[in-house]
């Protein structure tokens, strides 16, 4: 359904560090954003569920071209376990009840006095 991939609390592309947002904007050639994918699924009563390539990060798949990166990025949480953005898009989903996740943070710093896309 959805191969997004994130750094948990990261909200700009950083190339040099190996850092992709943490949000449903970024993705292999080979998938598709997990917003793309729900509307296929709510409008076929006929499909029963989705797979996400993995609920946590993990260390591997990275190039030698990548290097410092030595992680995935792939998963709904880090490799600590802590949820990324995306967690919470699911969660909206999955769960009966609301929710409610906003993205970046309210004050995230050095972005004071501009303009922001908020999720």
């Amino acid at each position: 359904m959805g191969s997004t991939v994130t750094t948990r609390g990261i909200y700009d592309k950083d190339t040099i560090n190996c850092y992709v947002p943490d949000q449903d904007i970024t993705f292999p050639w080979w998938a598709n954003r997990a917003e793309d994918w729900w509307p296929l699924a709510a409008e076929n009563s006929w499909m029963m569920g989705g797979f996400v390539w993995t609920g946590f990060d993990y260390r591997g798949e990275p190039t030698p071209y990548q290097w410092p990166n030595i992680n995935s990025h792939f998963g709904i949480m880090d490799m600590c376990g802590f949820p990324k953005n995306i967690y919470y898009y699911y969660q909206s989903w999955w769960k009966n009840g609301d929710v409610l996740h906003i993205s970046p943070h309210w004050n995230w710093k050095g972005s004071e006095g501009q303009t922001m896309k908020v999720w």
